[in-house]
């Protein structure tokens, strides 16, 4: 059950990373290619595009909330939500990057370290590896990846993920941009609470 649900929320993780890059066919292909995996969160995500799907109107909702040019109405930069005075690139980036490169991964996105999809991309690499390693009873690998799982929701996603996704509901011209900031919200924290209660089950098991 736990390999699961692990194997699950990594797909997930994965999903919500690639629904916040620029909408086009691989937008619709990912949402349509993954029926059973994700259940009731992919089935929400793509009745919220629409059909036909308005394109258009979803990459101008897009550029509006995340890209610019000149202002974001919901800036996806962790630093931005957990720095004074909204910095960016700020100490909250750089530790992101110490993250990433502690589990031998580099940043090939044109964005700082702390955006959305890269953090999230992140939290779909140490699932992933965490269900791997329980699938393979490597109890040691596991407990590594899980722990790396709870301990970068508490230092960074888990952090900001409620501000900024409060931002898009509030500005979001689409319903697929509502539905994602909702989903994503609640499922980060959703993930907070499992990842604590693996913690106490693998306390109990070393005890």
């Amino acid at each position: 059950m736990v390999i699961t649900s692990e194997y699950q929320r990594a797909t997930t993780y994965q999903l919500l990373s690639d629904c916040f890059r620029e909408p086009g066919q691989g937008l619709l292909d990912k949402l349509a290619g993954l029926d059973g995996t994700c259940d009731s969160l992919q089935q929400q995500l793509r009745d919220s595009v629409g059909s036909p799907p308005d394109m258009e109107r979803l990459a101008i909702d897009h550029a509006r909330l995340f890209v610019g040019p000149f202002t974001t109405a919901a800036p996806p930069y962790g630093s931005v939500y957990l720095e004074a005075q909204a910095r960016l690139m700020g100490d909250s980036t750089a530790d992101a990057a110490v993250w990433y490169g502690e589990d031998g991964l580099e940043n090939t996105l044109s964005e700082p370290p702390d955006h959305v999809i890269i953090e999230l991309e992140y939290m779909h690499f140490v699932a992933l590896k965490a269900a791997e390693a329980l699938n393979a009873g490597e109890a040691e690998k596991a407990s590594y990846y899980l722990g790396r799982e709870e301990q970068f929701l508490a230092d960074h996603l888990g952090r900001w993920i409620a501000a900024f996704t409060q931002r898009m509901e509030e500005h979001a011209e689409t319903a697929f941009y509502c539905c994602l900031a909702r989903l994503t919200r609640q499922f980060v924290a959703d993930a907070a609470v499992f990842s604590l209660c693996a913690e106490e089950v693998r306390d109990v098991d070393s005890a």
